[in-house]
């Protein structure tokens, strides 16, 4: 018969299909809740009018960036876009510009974009369409009269500013009821002609009460000599001025600082992002309050509000910002400001000055207090440990003797003197003379002599312990490097008792030491040599400069001279200009001299900063050469370091060539330099050279400084290992890394100058200064 089958059903098979029923809702539950935790990133697209120079753009980023970033719904991230569209590019740069964001960010959504100032409301508003069809418009920083001539679409929003110069200038005169003179400063850019015509007509009520003179076009150094000489009846007014008449673009917060620190009258400006070296403020828009209004527009679009349901006033309020440093230092009374005048740069309390100090005192106080009564408790341990010293000291003497090191002993109240034989051996002292101090000191180089003896002194007298390095002279020609360290020993009653010293001889290490000095010098100064040929052009453009204004202006003044009446007075000033240019082209003559003569490292307390600008000079030619921009981001009061000058201007030198070189290929945006300088958590000096170049393959970084490792077409690999030989030189570090969006940095650190210290807490926080740009465009 057949075999019956099993009539208990097979439930594996179920059992894994459940199995599996249950894995693809795991699946699909841990994608929806992954969807649920992380919102789609939402972009903001910051488009600036100016350069990245301008302080109140700063102002403008932080706040969007921190009002933004408060809502942990939202993913948003921050986009920036820096263009010159102030009218000093060419007629189809915006056209350039437009070409560069649609491939730019092709395929990549723009959530809400935001308008700075009113030449980007503008653009935008032009290529909208083409660009970033349907994306919502926030302006920030515009005035009211730029939006007077514009049919905005309703989902472009903002809140404009309404300058109003002439309350600043009725606030001054009420102020200073004796001002018989307004001067008025402006410069020669579009945007400096456009804010010169608007203050005329503000000001034009004022001409029957004061007298207004307007100083536009005149080269900045022109405008310091003449403010500094201003009677006590005058003020100025400077709405910010960005072009000088020699064509030099200024960062209006630089010439802010020069101007207030050269003038001898009250500087009243229309702005409200100066600095305290800057003007005194006035009736102005506050820049933080435009931006925290257009970062809480911004947000709501972000949530889906519409823009029609967004209440903007119609224009931000003013307000009386006043520079309280200022106004102490022409003796304008507080009492006599607006009521509500928001005073900034008020000078702190002592509490606010010297909390740290305080706390620190009384903890010292305490310290010591806990000090003196384990000083108690010790003193009744302290014959045991004399006779402990003792023994420890027979042990020393064995351990001397088999290591050969000199030990040496000076007892002062026992007048009594003791020298190993080892220490007669250095010192080359008979066994049978006295080792006294004087004849301590007679076998002594006589070059080092007193710093041996201000070091003995100085422990004699109760410093503690020494450690000096001297020579001494052997025969003709030959010296012995001898290291000391010692120690001053005191009795019961804190009176130099007796000076230990212990002696080695370190002759081959210091001469294998100087050995490679003379080679790092000799190194460097080939190196020097051979920037020469790449400097050719700056050098040449440097001193060309100057002998044309030479030539020119002999040339005036044999046309002068050749006239009826001679104007002696005219004369005199063109004979000024000629021995300022040829002070000029001596200058760099000089600093060229420095830079490629021969010589041992001198240390001195260098200004890093200083150091900086003196290379962009020296530069500046072969920067316009190679369309080369830098943006210098220096720190406030950086202290000085202490190094070689010359070594270190070719550390800079190296760097920015380097720099330069690399970004050779790249379009003509992509050519900006980088350089800054800060306190890093260590108190030590740090410097950076950026650029945007195609930065370092990764299979060279490691070994960039390595001899023979280069990255150029035709370099030897010597330069990098130079730069590190420099900074080691000086006790410093240096590295290298690939930037986020593209180039690399070069980052170095230097110790301080001895005499300066470690930087206070107040200065470490310090803001840092955007330094005027070098186009080379």
């Amino acid at each position: 018969m057949p075999q019956e089958l099993p009539t208990t059903p097979r439930r594996f098979p179920h059992r894994l299909a459940a199995s599996l029923r249950w894995a693809a809702a795991l699946v699909l539950l841990a994608g929806t809740l992954q969807a649920v935790a992380a919102p789609r990133q939402l972009n903001v697209l910051v488009l600036y009018s100016s350069s990245r120079l301008l302080p109140a753009l700063s102002v403008i980023d932080e706040t969007l960036d921190a009002v933004l970033h408060q809502e942990a719904s939202l993913n948003v991230v921050v986009l920036n876009e820096f263009v010159d569209l102030d009218g000093r590019r060419g007629p189809d740069y915006a056209d350039r510009f437009a070409e560069s964001l649609r491939n730019e960010y092709a395929g990549k959504p723009i959530d809400v974009i935001v308008a700075v100032r009113a030449p980007a409301l503008k653009f935008l508003l032009a290529r909208r369409d083409s660009l970033f069809p349907g994306v919502p418009i926030v302006h920030v920083i515009v005035e009211k009269r730029d939006l007077a001539g514009l049919d905005l679409p309703a989902d472009v929003v903002g809140a404009p500013i309404n300058p109003q110069p002439e309350r600043t200038l009725e606030l001054a005169l009420a102020l200073q009821p004796g001002v018989r003179r307004v001067v008025v400063i402006t410069g020669t850019s579009k945007f400096d002609r456009e804010g010169e015509a608007i203050l005329s007509a503000a000001f034009a009520p004022f001409e029957k009460r004061v007298g207004i003179e307007y100083w536009a076009g005149l080269p900045l150094p022109t405008i310091l000599e003449r403010i500094a000489k201003l009677p006590a009846d005058t003020i100025a007014f400077l709405p910010g001025m960005r072009e000088d008449g020699t064509g030099q673009y200024f960062v209006p917060q630089r010439v802010a600082a020069d101007v207030v620190a050269a003038s001898s009258v009250p500087v009243w400006g229309a702005t409200s992002n100066f600095r305290e070296s800057g003007t005194m403020g006035g009736y102005v828009p506050s820049t933080e309050r435009a931006a925290r209004q257009a970062a809480d527009l911004v947000l709501r679009l972000l949530k889906g509000d519409p823009a029609s349901a967004l209440a903007v006033p119609a224009a931000l309020e003013n307000s009386y910002i006043l520079n309280m440093f200022q106004l102490r230092r022409f003796g304008l009374p507080e009492s006599a400001l607006p009521a509500g005048a928001v005073l900034r740069f008020r000078q702190p309390s002592l509490w606010d000055t010297y909390r740290w100090q305080i706390v620190g005192v009384a903890l010292l106080l305490l310290l010591q207090a806990t000090l003196i009564g384990g000083l108690l408790v010790q003193r009744r341990n302290r014959r045991k440990a004399e006779g402990q010293l003792r023994e420890s000291e027979v042990r020393m003497n064995l351990a001397a003797t088999a290591t050969g090191l000199g030990i040496w002993v000076l007892d002062f109240k026992n007048n009594d003197h003791w020298a190993s034989p080892q220490h007669r051996g250095l010192l080359g002292i008979g066994t049978d003379e006295v080792c006294s101090l004087d004849r301590f000191y007679e076998a002594v180089h006589p070059d080092d002599r007193d710093h041996v003896r201000q070091a003995l002194d100085a422990v004699i007298a109760g410093d503690g312990e020494y450690d000096v390095l001297y020579r001494v002279p052997l025969e003709v020609g030959h010296v012995r490097w001898i290291a000391s360290r010692g120690r001053m020993g005191v009795d019961k009653q804190g009176q130099a008792r007796h000076l230990r010293s212990v002696s080695s001889d370190v002759t081959a290490h210091k001469e294998a030491e100087l050995e490679a000095q003379r080679h790092r010098n000799e190194l460097a100064h080939m190196s020097r040599v051979g920037m020469l040929g790449q400097l050719s052009g700056s050098i040449a453009h440097e001193l060309n400069q100057p002998l044309t204004a030479i030539l020119s202006n002999a040339q005036a003044a044999l046309r002068f001279m050749k006239s009826d009446r001679v104007d002696l007075d005219e004369v005199r000033d063109i004979l000024t200009d000629i021995v300022t240019d040829d002070k000029r082209a001596g200058d760099v003559i000089l600093r060229l001299r420095a830079l490629f003569e021969r010589g041992e490292a001198k240390q001195e307390a260098v200004d890093l900063n200083e150091l900086v600008r003196q290379v962009l000079q020296l530069l500046h030619g072969d920067l316009v050469s190679r369309n080369v921009s830098v943006m210098l981001e220096l720190f406030r009061q950086l202290p000085p370091v202490r190094g070689d000058r010359v070594q270190l201007q070719q550390l800079l030198l190296n760097l920015v060539l380097n720099a330069c070189e690399a970004m050779a290929d790249e379009p003509l945006e992509n050519r900006r330099l980088t350089l800054r300088t800060r306190v890093d958590d260590d108190g030590r000096i740090e410097a950076t050279v950026a650029d945007r170049g195609k930065g370092i393959p990764t299979s060279t970084l490691a070994t960039i400084f390595d001899p023979f490792v280069t990255t150029k077409k035709f370099g030897i690999g010597l330069g990098l290992v130079i730069a590190r030989s420099i900074v080691s030189a000086h006790g410093g570090s240096i590295s290298v890394a690939n930037n986020a969006d593209r180039g690399a940095s070069f980052t170095f650190t230097l110790n301080l100058a001895d005499e300066f210290g470690t930087p206070a807490a107040s200065d470490s926080g310090a803001p840092e200064l955007s330094g005027p740009a070098v186009v080379g465009r």
